[in-house]
């Protein structure tokens, strides 16, 4: 029985008491920037789009809003209070405190990949090819940086998707059974973790090539502290895509941009939705590569994991501690559960 009155024991909860603040702390900082999806002028503009359709009348896709009320239509008490929703807040809340495991190495990764790219290619890059930085190059390198993320992410979601012992780790993202904004970042650290390690081999070629062809700068245009295209071609509807609100676009824009309701039918328990729109920008990678699903106009499904009958992430230690024994027994047996229920579906098609 631990002695109260120890101070190393005091000291140790004052200690997790003060990571637990700096979490909530990073938190708060994350959702005053522009990169950031729940940034207070995006949820803005996702709150009044609620209200306006709710004024409208309109009752969501299976979660009609209970009682007459604006603000019961506007928030459903089906989505916004359902036990998969406490989960989405308590993961985001614990990510942050673990922001420094997930994003230091991919820095220093890019720096060093760079380094080491600029360094080889200004070995053979013939003298005085070099771009001159001026509006042109500023831009063409703000879309080339948004090209390069987005189809990073394409990579790396198809490989948790793909690759039976990764699954696991994405499965608690695929897990939640309703869709809200926060939804977005109910993801595992180890999900979390190789995508950044990813995002920092892809950042750190590019800024090596564009360190090498625009005389050794790369930068790209901002606005409210991110990549200009990124925060105009995306950040308005971001928080659609995960979300109880169905937002298609036009099929031929939906042949190069990801609609909020692309990405809703990948949330999807259909056989037919199954590893389809891994794309979070650019809907060409599915396209190009056969994982394009268009969503039909009368689109009726449920949200959560396919194969599974029961909740395997019921509480906050399941969501953490689960998907490494699943990965586990992957790797002993070389069968995974997404293995078999490719194999499955394949039957009953």
């Amino acid at each position: 029985m631990h002695d109260y009155s120890d101070n190393a024991y005091v000291n140790s909860l004052l200690a997790l008491l003060r990571q637990f603040w700096w979490g909530l702390h990073t938190l708060a900082s994350d959702l005053q920037s522009g990169g950031h999806r729940l940034f207070w002028a995006w949820l803005a503009i996702f709150f009044a789009y609620l209200f306006w359709q709710a004024h409208k009348g309109e009752v969501w896709r299976g979660h009609q809003g209970q009682g007459d009320s604006l603000w019961a239509r506007a928030f459903p008490r089906a989505v916004w209070l359902h036990p998969s929703n406490r989960i989405d807040i308590a993961v985001i809340v614990i990510n942050s405190m673990l922001g420094p495991a997930t994003w230091a190495m991919p820095i220093v990764s890019s720096v060093v990949i760079g380094t080491w790219v600029s360094g080889l290619l200004s070995q053979i890059w013939p003298s005085g090819w070099q771009l001159q930085w001026n509006s042109f190059s500023v831009a063409l390198f703000t879309l080339i940086a948004v090209i390069v993320t987005d189809f990073k992410v394409y990579v790396v979601h198809r490989a948790f998707h793909e690759i039976p012992w990764l699954w696991p780790f994405h499965a608690l993202h695929h897990s939640a059974e309703v869709l809200t904004p926060v939804t977005a970042y109910r993801n595992h650290p180890i999900n979390i973790f190789v995508a950044s390690l990813v995002r920092g081999l892809f950042v750190g070629v590019m800024l090596g090539v564009i360190h090498t062809l625009m005389l050794g700068k790369a930068e790209a245009m901002t606005l409210l502290g991110a990549n200009a295209a990124y925060l105009l071609v995306f950040m308005p509807m971001s928080n659609f895509r995960h979300s109880h609100v169905w937002i298609d676009y036009p099929r031929w824009l939906s042949r190069w941009l990801v609609s909020p309701a692309m990405h809703q039918i990948h949330h999807s328990r259909l056989i037919e939705h199954h590893d389809k729109n891994y794309g979070e920008v650019f809907s060409c990678w599915d396209r190009w590569l056969g994982t394009l699903g268009y969503p039909r106009r009368d689109e009726r499904f449920t949200i959560g994991l396919y194969g599974v009958d029961k909740q395997p992430y019921h509480s906050v230690a399941s969501a953490y501690f689960t998907p490494f024994k699943e990965s586990w027994q992957v790797l002993k047996t070389g069968r995974g559960k997404k293995r078999g229920e490719r194999t499955q579906l394949e039957e009953q098609r």
